[in-house]
């Protein structure tokens, strides 16, 4: 008996077998909370769409067209006072960042704590 045929005949229940396995592990997980979030924060896919918001409701005309470029979290003690989301934010065609404006949401509620420029280095 070769290997190649030991393992057609004996393995080819492991794949059912796996399939199976994975199904009832989807199901019962379906509902566990994600690990890689921790609770007690907006997720930065919220934080990006209040950011967006809340420039657009500041200022219509000047805001109407930008868009968010990156998302990122600062923990509490980096250079703030509580955890923030900032969302940076760019317009449409793209200004290369010199038109670009920081939105500073609290990251357990989302209320926007301010707006500034970017700062290019």
């Amino acid at each position: 008996m070769t290997l190649r045929s030991f393992l057609e005949k004996r393995f080819w229940v492991l794949y059912p077998l796996w399939i199976c396995v994975s199904v009832l592990l989807f199901f019962f997980l379906r509902g566990a909370g994600d690990p890689s979030r921790p609770s007690g924060r907006i997720d930065q896919a919220a934080a990006g769409k209040q950011a967006i918001t809340y420039l657009q409701a500041s200022n219509p005309e000047r805001y109407r067209t930008y868009e968010v470029v990156h998302v990122t979290y600062a923990t509490k003690g980096d250079d703030g006072a509580s955890s923030r989301w900032l969302v940076l934010c760019d317009s449409e065609e793209r200004s290369a960042l010199r038109e670009a404006v920081v939105v500073e949401l609290d990251a357990t509620t989302g209320r926007p704590l301010k707006i500034r420029n970017a700062v290019l280095r």
